[in-house]
């Protein structure tokens, strides 16, 4: 089974019936990604996860900053215009013995 990593881990994981975690809210992408490495999704969830009115979606400010400083782990497997969901297939290289 797929684990997923997004905001809305509890409604990922009642959608799709896969394990879901929560993302890392760290302003520091390195710090996210040793999250990301440690927990190892298979994918990652972003869309417009808003808290308080207006102004940057969680997404923005913790998730994006992420996929941006190591695209080399994330590839976009799945887009939705409509509700601004991409899902994006993690790939984290394989620990040496």
């Amino acid at each position: 089974d797929s684990i997923l990593m997004g905001f809305d881990h509890l409604a990922l994981s009642l959608y799709t019936g896969r394990q879901a975690v929560a993302a890392s809210m760290s302003n520091r992408p390195d710090v996210s990604m040793a999250y990301v490495r440690g927990t190892k999704p298979d994918f990652f969830v972003t869309g417009r996860t808003i808290v308080k009115g207006t102004g940057p979606s969680l997404d923005e400010k913790y998730l994006l900053p992420v996929i941006e400083q190591y695209p080399e782990i994330f590839s976009l497997v799945y887009s939705e215009n409509a509700s601004s969901i991409d899902v994006y297939s993690v790939h984290l290289p394989v620990a040496e013995p």
